[in-house]
């Protein structure tokens, strides 16, 4: 027989798409098989080999963390978790048990697309663990009847399968085709989170049989993660600790800690469009690593375009540097003494866009901005708006400390820049760059009224792309004020470029 080891590499080579490397070990105490989608190791349970379907088995684990299964990373699984909390206010324990429906039956659809036989494996675990009179109606029963429909698994009829399948029959059959949707690919985030919904409405909570994928919230980068998301999806403390996993009497410190970690690294690394700045005179120029196309025998040429295209050198690009900002520095030429911060953060900003919120690319593009101004050594003023206007943080040189409170920002209420263009006036705006960071959807005459603000030596409208009547709205900003849009790349890093205006 071969080894757990050859099974989870053989498995590995043939399944498609190539799942990312996974490890394999045995725990003779495990109850089921699992996955940590941090470790990246799947545990085997002591009595793995009595098992028949050992392939099939594993290769269910294999797919929890491949891009064709679910949750696939373990930042998904936070979102998940967190969405679901916040839609059915129930704690982390109980929702767990709720996704693990989905994640299960998208995963068996996806290893039987792989040509296994996962009907006998079913069939295999459910004489290990039958369903009692005790579970009856539970999430695990309600898995099984999924199965019987489609693998066609031998599961007794009861009292909880016939009122499913008629009182319930409209909930039920909008449950398996968001099942079918997630398993061929049509389905995003959103559907796993209304399949989720529909388990919780046509089965009761009991203590799961088994959960079979984990992640090991004491890692700092997790923890950091669940912070975040937990804060933008609005969970209560009780909830934000459970998703962080610590205490309720922990929290404020954990969240801290989180802040701090997040902001020195975004402020480092990763935001691209406010770093590669070169000084020149009494200017700083922002540069952006933009594709041009190829010119032959030219020995520059983006290696990526290549790989992508290799038959195609009209395809080929080169990657050249191109100017997106140019900002004055401090001093006695005209240049601003201090940088002043409009962060938008009402209900609209805690839209999905591209896997994250809104919100988050609006930190993203802050933190940028701090790092900006720690480079300068200019005082920053953070100003954060949604129904009203407040002083986020007080104007001073602590970076750290801005980007800490711009970290634990929450969508909420409407929006209202003209509160926040007032605030900014009252406090002083002479000799400054003014800089707005939003999504767009506000009020066009307020976005006039940031535009004429007396004083200030530059200003500035960084945009998320994410809604294009936001973009249009930004576009209605005096031809003076710099425009920027925040968007992600292909990689997944936020990047700040400029956005050219009519007539430029």
């Amino acid at each position: 027989m071969s080894s757990l080891k050859e099974i989870l590499q053989e498995l590995s080579y043939s399944f498609s798409p190539i799942p990312p490397p996974l490890d394999i070990t045995v725990d003779e105490k495990a109850p089921t098989f699992n996955v940590d989608l941090v470790k990246m190791l799947v545990t085997a349970p002591g009595y793995h080999g009595s098992l028949k379907h050992l392939r099939e088995l594993i290769g269910h684990e294999i797919k929890h963390a491949s891009g064709d299964g679910l949750p696939y990373t373990w930042k998904n699984e936070l979102w998940f978790e967190a969405a679901l909390m916040k839609s059915l206010n129930k704690p982390l324990s109980e929702v767990r048990g709720i996704l693990n429906v989905v994640y299960d039956a998208v995963v068996d659809l996806r290893v039987a697309a792989e040509g296994l036989d996962v009907k006998g494996a079913c069939e295999e675990w459910l004489k290990r663990f039958p369903v009692t009179p005790e579970t009856e109606g539970s999430r695990y029963h309600l898995l099984q009847i999924l199965y019987k429909d489609f693998f066609k698994i031998k599961l007794p009829n009861t009292k909880y399968e016939r009122h499913l399948r008629t009182k319930m029959g409209s909930l039920y059959r909008a449950l398996k085709e968001a099942i079918r949707r997630l398993s061929s690919g049509e389905g995003d985030r959103n559907t796993v989170i209304e399949a989720a919904v529909l388990v919780d409405k046509l089965s009761r909570s009991t203590a799961p049989l088994h959960e079979d994928v984990f992640i090991d919230r004491g890692n700092m980068n997790v923890r950091a993660e669940a912070a975040e998301i937990g804060i933008e999806m609005g969970l209560s403390d009780e909830q934000l600790a459970q998703l962080m996993g610590v205490g309720v009497e922990e929290l404020n410190e954990k969240i801290e800690e989180a802040a701090e970690d997040k902001v020195r690294a975004a402020m480092w690394r990763g935001i691209l469009g406010f770093k590669e700045i070169s000084t020149a005179a009494s200017m700083l120029e922002v540069k952006e690593p933009v594709p041009e196309r190829w010119k032959p025998y030219s020995r520059n040429v983006d290696p990526r375009s290549v790989m992508k295209h290799p038959d195609d050198p009209r395809k080929w690009r080169v990657r050249e540097k191109e100017t997106v900002m140019l900002v004055e520095q401090e001093g006695d030429s005209g240049g601003f003494t201090k940088v002043v911060m409009l962060l938008d953060c009402s209900s609209s900003t805690g839209f999905d866009y591209s896997g994250r919120t809104v919100l988050s690319y609006i930190k993203d593009a802050a933190y940028g901005l701090l790092a900006y101004a720690k480079q300068l050594g200019l005082p920053v003023l953070t100003i954060a708006f949604n129904t009203v206007a407040w002083v986020l943080g007080s104007e001073s040189r602590d970076y750290i400390s801005h980007g800490k409170k711009i970290f634990k920002l929450r969508p909420e209420g409407s929006t209202n820049l003209r509160s926040a263009v007032n605030l900014a006036g009252s406090k002083g705006l002479e000799r400054s760059l003014l800089v707005l960071i939003t999504d767009g959807l506000v009020d066009p005459n307020h976005m006039r009224e940031f535009s004429k603000r007396s004083g200030v030596s530059r200003a500035v409208v960084a945009v998320v792309n994410a809604d294009a009547r936001g973009i249009e709205t930004v576009k209605t900003a005096d031809p003076s004020v710099q425009i920027f849009v925040v968007r992600p790349d292909t990689l997944g890093r936020t990047v700040i470029s400029s956005l050219p205006r009519k007539g430029a």
